[in-house]
Order: C-alpha cells, then sequence, then structure tokens
C-alpha cells in the first residue's frame, strides 16, 4: 500500500519482495528502505523509514516534526525504545508517560504515537481485563489511537 501521489511523482516506490528476492538483494530485515540509484543503502529502522516516506508525501512536520526539535528527538527516542524494549517494558513506559496527555509527542498524532501502537497492538490484544487495568494511561491511549 503506497501513498498515491507520492508514487505517481516517483518519489516513492513501495515494492512487496518474496522471499528469493529478498534473499537476492540481501534483506535480511524488513521493512527495509532502499534508496534508489544509491549503491548499498538501506535502512531497517522503523523512524529512519517513516521519516523518508514522510517527506516525500511532504508531512515529515506533521508526522516527525520540525528539524532540530526536541519534540522531534521524542519521537526518535518513541521509535527506537518501540524496537529495543519487550512488550510488556513498552507499555509500562508508556503507561508511566501518558498521565497527563493524548499522543506522546505533542498535541497530535506522530509516527511515535503509531510505531509504538503497532510494537504493542499484539501483546495488548493477549492480556486479560485485569492486566490492562494495572496500566489505564496505556490503556486509554491505546483506545484513543
Amino acid at each position: 500500500m503506497g501513498y498515491v501521489r507520492a508514487e505517481s511523482r516517483g518519489a516513492v516506490k513501495v515494492t512487496y519482495v518474496n522471499e528469493q528476492a529478498q534473499n537476492r538483494l540481501k534483506l535480511t530485515t524488513l521493512p527495509c528502505l532502499l534508496r534508489a540509484g544509491i549503491d548499498d543503502e538501506k535502512t531497517t529502522s522503523p523512524f529512519s523509514i517513516a521519516r523518508e516516506v514522510s517527506k516525500a508525501c511532504y508531512l515529515e512536520e506533521i508526522m516527525v516534526r520540525k528539524v532540530d526539535s526536541q519534540e522531534r528527538d521524542e519521537v526518535s527516542m518513541f521509535c527506537e525504545m518501540a524496537m529495543g524494549q519487550s512488550e510488556a517494558d513498552l507499555s509500562t513506559a508508556v503507561d508511566k508517560h501518558m498521565g497527563m496527555r493524548m499522543f506522546l509527542v505533542g498535541k497530535q498524532v506522530s509516527f511515535a504515537d503509531i510505531i509504538v501502537f503497532a510494537s504493542l497492538a499484539a501483546h495488548w490484544s493477549k492480556m486479560d481485563d485485569r492486566e490492562k487495568a494495572t496500566l489505564p494511561n496505556t490503556f486509554r491511549w491505546i483506545d484513543h489511537i
């Protein structure tokens, strides 16, 4: 699934690769962003991929926030936390952070919310109501997102 205008401009090309193509391209981790015309430059960091796609779609300041801003650093931090922490630890960190907030960073949804939500969704779907009740802020945030 791609953003139609960005794809029609040639700014983004979303390609689904089968296992054979993945092996041929030496892609050990998916998702992966390959830069056209630049040999062997690839990234698998969800934040880096999100940042590049948002640039191509003219959404960078909305989804990733302004360059050199504290909010951009926070978005990056949450995206990295989503990749490096267990679901239980990430749920606890989100719960502590969300005490008086609607979104992880700033006053509108960002890639931090999307990536952290995606990291927690499967874990939360397996939790029973009693477990969810111990993390009320995370529960409220997940329900909101």
